[in-house]
This record gives structure tokens, C-alpha cells and sequence, in this order.
């Protein structure tokens, strides 16, 4: 979920906040946004890491890691956090802005939709000879099923059927929800709202929140 731009800088990275024996890490870039927790020990003051460097300590430090968060003044004229872990220390400068207040976006309330992973991630694949050029994809229900739709003035429109509890009338980036899907267990159980709500997957203690698309029905 984070931003790949230069525009606002503050969300080109992972905001890093230590709570209550844990370190809430959220991305979000203007059309979806992620939220979750580790466990930790201490404390730091709260920062944003640039996304090369949360890239790299991923792939580089699969075990325990140290954080350490340096201040101005504090061995460097300009602030920088430190990651420790598996004989490697990477030092990264943190972006400069303040992260917005993500927690406001998340909706409440809502009914639930539950759909097998597989059989949704075929269907996006089928649905995707007639995905138009801004990426919408169409979820409705209609007849116990979900229909998975997409629509293209040039190339005509393609719909599929699959098996889900709960209803749902809403469209999104199919981007957005693959990358849901890649995340998902055997099943996505997606709370929704109405079609100008974000959609949100609650799982093992991450959430997630994607904006929908506006479409005609």
C-alpha cells in the first residue's frame, strides 16, 4: 500500500509507531491502505521509513530485529532509524512530513461477504479480456451468487458466477484486490458497507482498506 510518488512524500514509506508492546506499521497511498501489529520490546520515537529501506529489511532480515531511532542532534545533523538484525545493520534517513490520521478512513459497521480465494482469483482472470483501461471490476450479487464483471466500450463486457456468502454491490481496482487475494487465506471475508465505501479485510491481525470505483449500474 505505499505511495509511488513524489508528491506527498510522507507516504512514500511505512509509518512505524511503537504501542503498548507493539510496533503498528501502516502504508497507505490515496486508494488503499494496510495496518499491522508485532509484537516488541521498548521503545522509540514513532517514524517513516522509506519503502526501499522497509523493502530491504524484509528480504535481508527474515529474523529478530532491532530498531533504533536517532533524533537531531544525536550523532547525525538529521534524523535516521537504524535496523539490526542477522549480522547486518541498515541505516536508512526517515521521511520527513507527518502521516496522516489513516484510522478516521477506516469504516465501521457494514455486512460481511465470504468468497473462496480460488474461485474468486479465477474469475478475476477470466473477467480480464474486457478489463477496461482504469482497471474496474465489478462485484454484485444477484441470484445467491457474486457476479465478478467487467466492461470495456471496445471489446465488450464479461461477467462470471461464483459461489459467496453476503451481498455485495460495489466496484474496484483489480489491482486492489488480487493483491488482496495474494494475502488472503482460503477465504476473503470482505466487510462492506455500500458502493462509496472502502471495502475492508480484517485477517491475523492486519487490516486492510481499499477505496472503491465509481461506476454506473
Amino acid at each position: 500500500a505505499m505511495a509511488k510518488e513524489d508528491g506527498r512524500p510522507a507516504l512514500n514509506g511505512v509509518h512505524f509507531t511503537p504501542e503498548n508492546g507493539t510496533v503498528v506499521l501502516a502504508a497507505a497511498d490515496g486508494f488503499r491502505l494496510a495496518e499491522t501489529k508485532v509484537k516488541a520490546k521498548g521503545q522509540f520515537e514513532q517514524a517513516i521509513v522509506p519503502a526501499r529501506a522497509v523493502q530491504l529489511v524484509e528480504r535481508l532480515m527474515p529474523g529478530k530485529v532491532s530498531i533504533h531511532r536517532a533524533k537531531n542532534g544525536e550523532s547525525t545533523e538529521y534524523p535516521h532509524i537504524s535496523f539490526v538484525g542477522d549480522g547486518l545493520v541498515l541505516t536508512a534517513m526517515v521521511v520527513q512530513g507527518t502521516f496522516p490520521n489513516y484510522k478516521q478512513v477506516i469504516p465501521k459497521g457494514g455486512s460481511l461477504l465470504t468468497v473462496d480465494k480460488g474461485a474468486l482469483r479465477n474469475a478475476l482472470d477470466v473477467v480480464s479480456i474486457t478489463l477496461p483501461s482504469n482497471n474496474c471490476v465489478r462485484l454484485h450479487s444477484r441470484g445467491g451468487k457474486l457476479v465478478v464483471s467487467t466492461k470495456d466500450e471496445d471489446r465488450g463486457e464479461t461477467e462470471i458466477k461464483v459461489p459467496a456468502k453476503g451481498k455485495a454491490k460495489i466496484a474496484f481496482d483489480i489491482r486492489y484486490v488480487r493483491d488482496l487475494l495474494a494475502k488472503a487465506s482460503e477465504q476473503l471475508i470482505l466487510r462492506l458497507r455500500d458502493a462509496q465505501t472502502p471495502g475492508v479485510v480484517k485477517q491475523n491481525g492486519t487490516i486492510h482498506v481499499i477505496m472503491p470505483m465509481f461506476v454506473q449500474w
